[in-house]
């Protein structure tokens, strides 16, 4: 299994592990694809990155009314999820991790100015950054990491710089 497939897999796997999601747009009943919210021309516009986003965008499942992620494959990849907030789930974990040990390796960093709430998740060095927010009802999670056989991390204050800009971008569209 590729490493690519691995964290695919690992992305699909934290959105269904979360419990029965939505990710419809408020008030419309209209199933929202995170495949096709930012476009890779947009991608690179925000990010200031003419390299991200320059593959065919991939979704491991169908979106749904329960679930829709993608990644924006690139030679950063983007990993973006829709889910629904059940039981105050984006709280729960905010605060698991903010009490983590400083041993765990992770670092939570809260981010003012995207949706109702933010917070930049900094996992054990050389893994990945993802940014977690709260629109509305719904979570949206943006990973950035390398997924590709090259084993290079991205430097942390790059991968925020590209989940800050690309979720200036995403939010207005989840509104």
């Amino acid at each position: 299994m590729t490493k690519l497939t691995r964290n695919a897999l690992l992305l699909a796997s934290i959105g269904l592990a979360a419990g029965t999601s939505v990710a419809l747009a408020q008030g419309t009943g209209k199933v929202l694809d995170a495949c096709t919210l930012l476009s890779g021309p947009e991608v690179r516009t925000v990010s200031k990155r003419s390299d991200l986003a320059t593959g065919t965008p991939r979704t491991h499942q169908i979106s749904t009314a329960s679930y829709s992620s993608c990644i924006l494959a690139g030679t950063i990849d983007i990993g973006i999820t829709l889910n629904t907030n059940t039981n105050d789930y984006y709280a729960r974990m905010r605060d698991t991790y903010l009490k983590a040990p400083p041993s765990s390796g992770f670092r939570v960093e809260k981010q003012g100015g995207l949706g109702d709430d933010a917070y930049v998740l900094f996992a054990p060095p050389g893994t990945h950054v993802r940014l977690e927010m709260l629109v509305g009802a719904r979570r949206v999670s943006l990973n950035v990491a390398k997924t590709t056989d090259t084993q290079q991390a991205v430097p942390e204050a790059e991968a925020k710089r590209i989940a800050l800009a690309v979720a200036s971008a995403l939010v207005p569209k989840l509104r």
